[in-house]
């Protein structure tokens, strides 16, 4: 089930419900890049429809993520469509005239999400993309991605030998010899700053009771 796809300051994402907790691979990604590079060249044509609340609900009948969409809308608000190829979807536009106008679009990796960023909805499957007008504005941004990836700090640091994550903890990081010596030298540098500038140091537990995160949402 299709849920929200709205343009971000890098780009854009789309988040889907899939049945029975399937997550999207590298290779999932890889076929709807294909597809959506089939569908540009088709030059399918956008079509902007305007239709009452109470189309828009039948018309999305079968999704209820359109339907808490559609409820979160004010009242006064136009309900807007757009037709793409056998596509029906909510959204505000306007749009292009047709897809052959993105030649250029590439569609970055999936992961996980939560409907309106809130743990307590379905777990949803999100694939970012980014799209260019020129073939050189997509090269430049690929060769850009292509070295940040080669200063990764997981990369680096394995190479190196400054840290390992192991699956007793897994998202926090052991140190190694060569990691802690780095990591002790910032920390005699922070302890430093702060008795130039007044500050005490105190030592906090590592462990609260969960409501704590709870009431300041972290």
């Amino acid at each position: 089930l299709l849920c929200d796809g709205p343009a971000t300051s890098e780009g854009f994402f789309y988040e889907a419900f899939l049945e029975e907790g399937r997550t999207l691979s590298p290779e999932d990604v890889r076929v709807l890049q294909a597809e959506t590079d089939r569908i540009i060249q088709a030059r399918q044509p956008f079509e902007r429809m305007v239709v009452s609340r109470d189309v828009a609900r039948k018309i999305f009948a079968y999704n209820r993520f359109k339907h808490a969409i559609l409820d979160a809308l004010p009242e006064k608000d136009t309900i807007t469509l757009y037709r793409c190829g056998n596509l029906i979807d909510l959204c505000r536009g306007p749009h292009v005239v047709n897809t052959g106008v993105l030649k250029w679009i590439r569609l970055r990796h999936a992961s996980g999400a939560f409907l309106a960023g809130d743990s307590s909805c379905a777990s949803l499957q999100r694939v970012y993309g980014i799209s260019f007008p020129t073939r050189e504005h997509l090269e430049q941004y690929e060769r850009k991605r292509s070295e940040m990836a080669k200063r990764d700090h997981r990369i680096i640091g394995k190479n190196q030998g400054l840290f390992m994550i192991h699956k007793a903890s897994p998202g926090n990081v052991f140190f190694l010899p060569h990691g802690t010596r780095i990591y002790n030298r910032l920390i005699d540098f922070l302890r430093h700053e702060y008795r130039k500038r007044g500050y005490d140091e105190v030592v906090t537990p590592l462990l609260f009771d969960k409501s704590l995160w709870e009431r300041s949402c972290h």
